[in-house]
Protein backbone atom coordinates (compact mmCIF):
# COMPACT_ATOMS: atom_id res chain seq x y z
CA UNK A 1 0.00 0.00 0.00
CA UNK A 2 2.94 2.31 0.69
CA UNK A 3 4.13 2.26 -2.94
CA UNK A 4 0.59 2.87 -4.21
CA UNK A 5 -0.01 5.72 -1.78
CA UNK A 6 3.25 7.41 -2.85
CA UNK A 7 2.12 7.23 -6.49
CA UNK A 8 -1.40 8.39 -5.61
CA UNK A 9 0.07 11.40 -3.79
CA UNK A 10 1.89 12.28 -7.01
CA UNK A 11 -1.47 12.24 -8.81
CA UNK A 12 -1.15 8.93 -10.62
CA UNK A 13 -4.28 6.84 -11.05
CA UNK A 14 -4.13 3.33 -9.62
CA UNK A 15 -5.29 1.37 -12.65
CA UNK A 16 -6.71 -2.14 -12.18
CA UNK A 17 -7.43 -4.47 -15.09
CA UNK A 18 -9.18 -6.84 -12.67
CA UNK A 19 -12.46 -5.56 -11.14
CA UNK A 20 -11.82 -7.58 -7.96
CA UNK A 21 -8.55 -5.73 -7.40
CA UNK A 22 -10.25 -2.37 -7.92
CA UNK A 23 -13.03 -3.37 -5.51
CA UNK A 24 -10.49 -4.42 -2.88
CA UNK A 25 -8.53 -1.18 -3.14
CA UNK A 26 -11.61 1.07 -3.34
CA UNK A 27 -13.76 -0.58 -0.66
CA UNK A 28 -12.39 -3.62 1.17
CA UNK A 29 -9.04 -2.03 2.09
CA UNK A 30 -10.94 0.74 3.85
CA UNK A 31 -12.62 -1.85 6.07
CA UNK A 32 -9.21 -3.29 6.95
CA UNK A 33 -7.14 -0.13 7.26
CA UNK A 34 -8.43 3.09 8.72
CA UNK A 35 -5.71 5.45 7.57
CA UNK A 36 -5.06 8.30 5.17
CA UNK A 37 -2.97 6.18 2.76
CA UNK A 38 -5.77 3.65 2.29
CA UNK A 39 -8.27 6.47 1.65
CA UNK A 40 -5.90 8.14 -0.83
CA UNK A 41 -5.35 4.89 -2.76
CA UNK A 42 -9.10 4.21 -2.75
CA UNK A 43 -9.80 7.65 -4.21
CA UNK A 44 -7.22 7.17 -7.00
CA UNK A 45 -8.18 3.59 -7.93
CA UNK A 46 -9.99 3.09 -11.22
CA UNK A 47 -10.97 -0.02 -13.17
CA UNK A 48 -9.37 -0.30 -16.62
CA UNK A 49 -12.43 -0.08 -18.89
CA UNK A 50 -13.78 2.87 -16.89
CA UNK A 51 -10.39 4.60 -17.25
CA UNK A 52 -10.34 3.99 -21.02
CA UNK A 53 -13.97 5.12 -21.41
CA UNK A 54 -13.21 8.33 -19.50
CA UNK A 55 -10.27 8.94 -21.85
CA UNK A 56 -12.64 8.48 -24.80
CA UNK A 57 -15.20 10.87 -23.29
CA UNK A 58 -12.42 13.46 -22.89
CA UNK A 59 -11.29 12.96 -26.51
CA UNK A 60 -7.96 11.41 -25.49
CA UNK A 61 -8.46 7.81 -26.65
CA UNK A 62 -7.17 6.93 -30.10
CA UNK A 63 -9.99 5.44 -32.15
CA UNK A 64 -8.08 4.54 -35.31
CA UNK A 65 -9.08 0.91 -34.87
CA UNK A 66 -8.78 -1.79 -37.50
CA UNK A 67 -12.12 -3.57 -38.07
CA UNK A 68 -12.83 -6.77 -36.18
CA UNK A 69 -15.60 -8.43 -38.22
CA UNK A 70 -17.11 -10.76 -35.63
CA UNK A 71 -19.48 -10.81 -32.67
CA UNK A 72 -18.65 -11.00 -28.98
CA UNK A 73 -20.83 -11.67 -25.98
CA UNK A 74 -19.71 -9.35 -23.18
CA UNK A 75 -20.41 -10.63 -19.66
CA UNK A 76 -20.67 -7.92 -17.00
CA UNK A 77 -18.92 -9.27 -13.87
CA UNK A 78 -20.38 -8.97 -10.38
CA UNK A 79 -17.35 -7.17 -8.93
CA UNK A 80 -17.57 -4.58 -11.68
CA UNK A 81 -21.18 -3.89 -10.70
CA UNK A 82 -20.15 -3.66 -7.04
CA UNK A 83 -17.87 -0.73 -7.91
CA UNK A 84 -21.07 1.28 -8.35
CA UNK A 85 -20.49 2.66 -11.81
CA UNK A 86 -22.49 1.60 -14.87
CA UNK A 87 -20.48 -0.91 -16.92
CA UNK A 88 -18.78 0.64 -19.95
CA UNK A 89 -17.05 -2.42 -21.45
CA UNK A 90 -19.75 -2.93 -24.11
CA UNK A 91 -19.65 0.75 -25.16
CA UNK A 92 -15.87 0.67 -25.32
CA UNK A 93 -15.94 -2.45 -27.51
CA UNK A 94 -18.58 -0.83 -29.74
CA UNK A 95 -15.99 1.76 -30.79
CA UNK A 96 -14.25 -0.97 -32.83
CA UNK A 97 -15.54 -1.01 -36.43
CA UNK A 98 -17.54 -4.10 -37.42
CA UNK A 99 -17.34 -5.61 -33.92
CA UNK A 100 -20.87 -6.60 -32.90
CA UNK A 101 -21.26 -6.54 -29.13
CA UNK A 102 -24.01 -8.41 -27.29
CA UNK A 103 -24.16 -7.48 -23.61
CA UNK A 104 -24.77 -10.47 -21.36
CA UNK A 105 -26.02 -9.25 -18.00
CA UNK A 106 -28.33 -12.06 -16.92
CA UNK A 107 -26.48 -13.68 -14.03
CA UNK A 108 -23.19 -14.23 -12.30
CA UNK A 109 -20.71 -16.47 -14.11
CA UNK A 110 -20.98 -18.84 -11.18
CA UNK A 111 -17.24 -18.98 -10.64
CA UNK A 112 -17.42 -16.97 -7.38
CA UNK A 113 -13.75 -16.15 -7.21
CA UNK A 114 -11.91 -19.44 -7.01
CA UNK A 115 -14.92 -21.42 -5.74
CA UNK A 116 -15.64 -22.95 -9.15
CA UNK A 117 -12.05 -24.09 -9.61
CA UNK A 118 -12.49 -26.86 -7.03
CA UNK A 119 -13.63 -30.24 -8.35
CA UNK A 120 -16.31 -30.58 -5.68
CA UNK A 121 -17.85 -27.22 -6.70
CA UNK A 122 -17.66 -27.61 -10.49
CA UNK A 123 -21.27 -28.72 -11.10
CA UNK A 124 -22.69 -26.10 -8.72
CA UNK A 125 -20.55 -23.40 -10.31
CA UNK A 126 -21.72 -24.27 -13.82
CA UNK A 127 -25.35 -24.43 -12.67
CA UNK A 128 -25.07 -20.97 -11.10
CA UNK A 129 -23.58 -19.57 -14.30
CA UNK A 130 -25.95 -21.42 -16.66
CA UNK A 131 -28.08 -18.38 -17.69
CA UNK A 132 -24.97 -16.43 -18.71
CA UNK A 133 -23.33 -19.46 -20.35
CA UNK A 134 -26.48 -20.17 -22.38
CA UNK A 135 -26.47 -16.59 -23.72
CA UNK A 136 -22.80 -16.97 -24.61
CA UNK A 137 -23.44 -20.14 -26.62
CA UNK A 138 -26.08 -18.57 -28.85
CA UNK A 139 -25.13 -18.77 -32.55
CA UNK A 140 -24.90 -14.97 -32.86
CA UNK A 141 -21.85 -14.93 -30.54
CA UNK A 142 -18.46 -16.13 -31.74
CA UNK A 143 -16.25 -15.07 -28.82
CA UNK A 144 -16.59 -13.87 -25.24
CA UNK A 145 -15.48 -10.73 -23.46
CA UNK A 146 -15.28 -9.85 -19.78
CA UNK A 147 -13.12 -7.79 -17.46
CA UNK A 148 -12.88 -10.59 -14.87
CA UNK A 149 -10.25 -13.33 -15.24
CA UNK A 150 -12.16 -15.99 -13.29
CA UNK A 151 -15.31 -15.26 -15.31
CA UNK A 152 -13.16 -15.72 -18.42
CA UNK A 153 -12.10 -19.16 -17.20
CA UNK A 154 -15.75 -20.10 -16.62
CA UNK A 155 -16.81 -18.76 -20.03
CA UNK A 156 -14.13 -20.72 -21.86
CA UNK A 157 -14.69 -23.89 -19.83
CA UNK A 158 -18.48 -23.78 -19.57
CA UNK A 159 -19.39 -22.37 -22.99
CA UNK A 160 -16.35 -23.28 -25.10
CA UNK A 161 -16.03 -19.68 -26.29
CA UNK A 162 -12.59 -18.10 -26.44
CA UNK A 163 -12.79 -15.06 -24.19
CA UNK A 164 -10.61 -11.95 -23.90
CA UNK A 165 -10.52 -8.84 -21.74
CA UNK A 166 -11.98 -5.77 -23.54
CA UNK A 167 -8.51 -4.17 -23.45
CA UNK A 168 -7.19 -7.16 -25.41
CA UNK A 169 -9.80 -6.59 -28.13
CA UNK A 170 -8.75 -2.93 -28.24
CA UNK A 171 -5.10 -3.95 -28.55
CA UNK A 172 -6.00 -6.30 -31.40
CA UNK A 173 -7.95 -3.53 -33.14
CA UNK A 174 -4.98 -1.17 -32.75
CA UNK A 175 -2.80 -3.78 -34.48
CA UNK A 176 -0.94 -4.65 -31.29
CA UNK A 177 -0.52 -8.16 -29.89
CA UNK A 178 -1.11 -10.06 -33.15
CA UNK A 179 -0.78 -13.28 -31.14
CA UNK A 180 -4.29 -12.60 -29.83
CA UNK A 181 -5.68 -13.31 -33.30
CA UNK A 182 -4.05 -16.74 -33.13
CA UNK A 183 -5.41 -17.28 -29.62
CA UNK A 184 -8.93 -16.61 -30.90
CA UNK A 185 -8.42 -19.33 -33.53
CA UNK A 186 -7.25 -21.96 -31.05
CA UNK A 187 -9.76 -24.55 -29.90
CA UNK A 188 -10.81 -24.48 -26.27
CA UNK A 189 -9.30 -27.17 -24.08
CA UNK A 190 -10.36 -27.90 -20.55
CA UNK A 191 -8.56 -24.95 -18.98
CA UNK A 192 -9.67 -25.39 -15.40
CA UNK A 193 -7.43 -27.33 -13.04
CA UNK A 194 -9.84 -29.37 -11.02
Amino acid sequence: LLVLSDLAREGYPILCSEPTAALMLRHDALDLLDDADARLVAAQTVECTAFLWDLHQQGHLRTDFQPLPFAVGHHVPCHLKALGRPPVGPALLSLIPQLRVHTIDVSCSGMAGTYGLKAENHATSLAAGRPMLEELTRPRVLFGSTECSTCRIQMEDGASRRTLHPAQYLALAYGYLPELRERLRQPIRNLVLR
